[in-house]
């Protein structure tokens, strides 16, 4: 179980408010070149450094990065697939479902979470995840987010998506055919340990669209 000091957690929050309240910075995107994705501010402010990499089929390579050090060191895992250009076809974010649901420490693994879905995502599907990275950034109940509030909250979905109940452990997997990409959130089992992992994967092709009839038109 992850714990966490008062002072820790103070340091944290004060880097939480620094971060939100900082103006938007470059992205690390599918679709973009690795070596310029860890130089953002995605791959600095949560130290993540390489932890391995290896051979995959069609001259591809996976690249895993974990935060340098501190306690959430073995709770992240983020992994890149990039082609023979060095360009990242898919990303994942891995998080222990004991990191997402811990009572305190949660609002940290909300924070890489909304993150990584606001950098990875292709500028073209961007507005279409939105809702989802709202719901995960602003918790309308989640202790110790009210002392980190800013302002206001923006709107968020009536109902919840259905990315945010996979979340929330309440759902096993969601899947979103995007313009240029597929986001999949899904709890697993990974060698005894829950985890939630994220994807944002820029091979797979989006759904044809369907003619519709005149009636559908009218």
């Amino acid at each position: 179980m992850l714990h966490i000091s008062t002072r820790t957690r103070l340091i944290s929050i004060m880097i939480f408010l620094l971060l939100t309240c900082a103006p938007p910075s470059a992205r690390a995107r599918v679709g973009d070149r690795l070596e310029d994705a860890k130089r953002t501010d995605f791959f600095r402010f949560f130290n993540l450094v390489e932890a391995g990499a290896t051979e995959a089929k069609q001259q591809r390579k996976v690249f895993v990065f974990r935060p340098r050090a501190g306690m959430f060191r073995e709770a992240v895992n983020v992994t890149a697939i990039v082609d023979s250009a060095g360009r990242v076809l898919t990303m994942k974010l891995v998080l222990d479902r004991a990191f997402v649901d811990h009572k305190q420490n949660g609002i940290f693994a909300r924070d890489i979470a909304k993150s990584f879905l606001r950098h990875a995502i292709p500028l073209a599907d961007e507005r279409e995840v939105n809702d989802l990275a709202n719901e995960i950034e602003f918790p309308r109940m989640l202790e110790g987010y009210e002392i980190m509030r800013t302002g206001p909250d923006p709107q968020l979905p009536a109902r919840p998506t259905q990315g945010y109940l996979v979340f929330l452990g309440e759902r096993p997997l969601s899947e979103q055919r995007l313009k240029q990409s597929l986001v999949r959130l899904q709890n697993s089992n990974d060698g005894g340990d829950e985890v939630l992992t994220i994807t944002v994967d820029g091979t797979v092709q989006p759904a044809k669209k369907t003619k519709r009839t005149k009636d559908e038109r009218k």
